[in-house]
């Protein structure tokens, strides 16, 4: 029962129908499905059919959690606290910590995520294959009408007086693509509600699944082989889908990443000519098409690409100087639109200037401990000769690379449910292998600590270094007054 009760719920949880039924809106429904699987939890703990003892790495995300809310205090904003996203998902994912201890369960996780990502694609198609009309941004919200436009400056043209509004109010309008349940694209940028309301987010999430369904192909029986690699090939062709939709550069570099290092450990030397078969079909492509083969939803234009990227390299240097500014505790946790108005895309200039260095080396050491999960587990079943979680870890493997690449370069991914997710794979899989060989074990020492502080001064010092040399290269070095923290 708890096994259903965590499927059903991250399903949800990932759809968000309460969000986009209005006929949901009104009831409990994610709350009610974590009491319920917290419950069956706990009965299935005492029947012992679980272990109710935390992992290990949850302890850090708890650690990450408190001094977020330390840093609100320190920055006079305690009153935000309560407003933390990431306290509902981290209770939620200590109790799928929990449920996840074993292969199948592990499995089931994986396909609840596959699940819901290919009944968003069904979505995404009919959202970026739709129209272009005009939209009233009305409280942060979209209030479409039926005018056809082809940019925002249609809207304006176009625009009819409001019936109670003055005359000279000031009201803003986008030309955007309105698709099912009135969920809009984002600059023709295929997206959906909940956790995937950022473009990239649910482009990397795809990127993250993609290799573990690949590796668990590896590992199909006789029985039945042709109908599931039917339904794998046809999961991978709408999470390939929704990141073309998507337009995600990041989530694309990250799914050949992890694809890269799966097959790299599935294949071996065999995997160096699939990869010059894809960079063929990649130049044949660019040469046949004189243009990316992704495209950034209805930004077409050289200077709509470069704006873009003018405005996430500022976003991330403003962040490294409240980094300089505010070195121990930051700015405060989800704090930094105050200085400025995009988040720093990038998770670890985030974390360094929201929560000061030592969130910010509390965030690099869970990413440094899902990997030494993840290859603790690997080497562990090879040795044991545990063939299938052998082979499952190396798509894991690759799905952790992959998502922690593109969740922290290109995303402001610290503290989420996206970022969690990388947690409760890397650790779902230790478990898994724990408990078919109870003599694992992951003893951390000081030359962790020591890794992970390396790591984070070397992270940090490369992304100054190329934010420096990109500013000196365009010409325009970003103006900030430290003392006032306001930019200029």
């Amino acid at each position: 029962m708890a096994t259903l009760l965590t499927l059903i719920t991250l399903v949800v949880r990932l759809i968000s129908p309460h969000t986009v039924i209005p006929a949901l809106q009104s009831i409990p429904l994610v709350p009610g499905l974590t009491g319920l699987m917290l419950v069956s939890a706990v009965i299935a703990g005492i029947r012992r059919r679980l272990s109710l003892l935390p992992p290990l790495y949850l302890y850090f995300q708890v650690a990450l959690l408190v001094w977020m809310a330390f840093s609100l205090v320190m920055a006079g904003e305690a009153g935000h606290i309560p407003k933390l996203g990431f306290i509902n998902d981290l209770f939620f994912g200590a109790i799928v910590a929990l449920v996840i201890d074993r292969l199948p369960r592990f499995k089931l996780f994986v396909v609840g995520y596959a699940f819901s990502l290919v009944v968003i694609s069904g979505f995404g198609v009919q959202q970026i294959r739709a129209p272009r009309v005009c939209a009233e941004v009305v409280g942060g919200e979209l209030l479409f009408d039926t005018r056809a436009c082809a940019a925002d400056l249609d809207c304006y043209q176009k625009m009819p007086p409001r019936e109670g509004a003055p005359a000279a109010a000031l009201r803003g309008f986008k030309c955007e693509r309105k698709g099912p349940f009135g969920v809009a694209a984002f600059q023709g940028r295929m997206r959906w509600v909940g956790p995937f309301t950022d473009s990239n987010a649910l482009g990397t999430t795809c990127a993250t699944i993609a290799p573990i369904l690949i590796a668990w192909a590896f590992t199909f029986k006789k029985k039945r082989r042709l109908l599931k690699f039917a339904l794998t090939a046809g999961v991978l062709l709408a999470l390939m889908v929704i990141i073309l939709g998507t337009g995600s550069r990041g989530s694309l570099v990250g799914l050949f990443m992890g694809l890269g290092v799966t097959l790299w450990r599935l294949l071996g030397k065999k995997v160096v000519i699939i990869g010059i078969v894809l960079v063929v079909v990649a130049g044949a492509v660019l040469t046949v098409t004189g243009k990316s083969p992704i495209s950034r939803g209805d930004e077409t234009s050289q200077t709509g690409t470069e704006a873009s990227d003018q405005s996430r390299t500022t976003a991330m240097a403003v962040g490294m100087r409240l980094w300089f500014q505010y070195p121990v505790v930051g700015v405060g946790a989800e704090q930094i639109t105050k200085y400025h108005y995009l988040e720093a895309h990038n998770g670890f200039i985030s974390a360094a200037s929201e929560l000061g260095t030592i969130g910010l080396c509390l965030f690099v050491f869970t990413i440094w401990l899902n990997f030494r999960l993840v290859f603790a587990a690997r080497q562990h079943a090879l040795r044991k000769n545990l063939g299938e979680l052998a082979t499952i870890s190396a798509g894991t493997l690759g799905g952790v690379l992959a998502g922690s690449f593109a969740f922290t370069v290109f995303l402001s991914n610290y503290a989420t449910l996206n970022n969690l997710m990388l947690c409760l794979l890397a650790g779902g899989l230790f478990k898994c292998v724990q408990q078919e060989s109870p003599e694992l074990k992951l003893k951390l020492s000081h030359w962790d600590v020591l890794g992970a502080l390396l790591l984070t001064g070397l992270i940090m010092g490369l992304t100054h270094l190329a934010l420096s040399a990109y500013f000196t290269m365009k010409g325009f070095p970003l103006q900030f007054d430290t003392s006032s923290g306001k930019i200029m």
